[in-house]
């Protein structure tokens, strides 16, 4: 009789060290696919404020004589040291209007930053070289805009961008 016993008490504790290790694998595998998910998350998150970034320029209404041409946009460690997130939007216009006048015209309209609406984002408007967006705040990418590939002449083309920095990268390593 003690012999059955014996046995059913190592089938009953076998079972749980069996529990208690099935649910120890469970949850290294689920801590670390839960850590591992943060690095995705966080960069789709910072995507998402950009494309919402960049429509807010996009949908803001042109001065007169002015066509849209392309849009690009840019997230991630854009200029300076440290650690950060950038948030960039370039717009490429054709434009009758001189430079001056078209930076008049975007410093009259008032951005919401990326991610703090609170923030104030950075306007700038440069005239257009080449079919690279050369700007102080791209040190680390270049944007360049496929419909000035073939142009070999670029009065009237201007650049009208949206800058936003200095957001903590937290999981996104583009900001490192």
């Amino acid at each position: 009789m003690t012999r059955n016993r014996l046995i059913r008490a190592l089938a009953v504790v076998t079972a749980i060290v069996r529990k208690i290790v099935k649910f120890a694998i469970f949850a290294v595998v689920f801590l670390f696919l839960a850590f591992c998910s943060l690095y995705i998350i966080f960069p789709v998150w910072n995507e998402a404020h950009m494309y919402t970034f960049g429509q807010q320029l996009r949908k803001a209404p042109l001065p007169e004589d002015t066509v849209f041409v392309e849009m690009q946009s840019a997230v991630g460690k854009l200029n300076g040291n440290g650690n950060g997130i950038d948030f960039f939007a370039g717009m490429l216009v054709r434009s009758d209007l001189s430079l001056s006048e078209l930076i008049d015209y975007y410093d009259s309209v008032s951005f919401a930053g990326a991610k703090d609406d609170e923030h104030t984002a950075e306007i700038q408007v440069i005239k257009a070289n080449s079919d690279e967006l050369h700007s102080k705040y791209l040190e680390r990418r270049d944007l360049k805009f496929r419909k000035l590939r073939s142009t070999e002449d670029f009065s009237g083309y201007y650049f009208v961008n949206l800058y936003d920095g200095g957001y903590e990268a937290v999981f996104d390593l583009r900001g490192n």
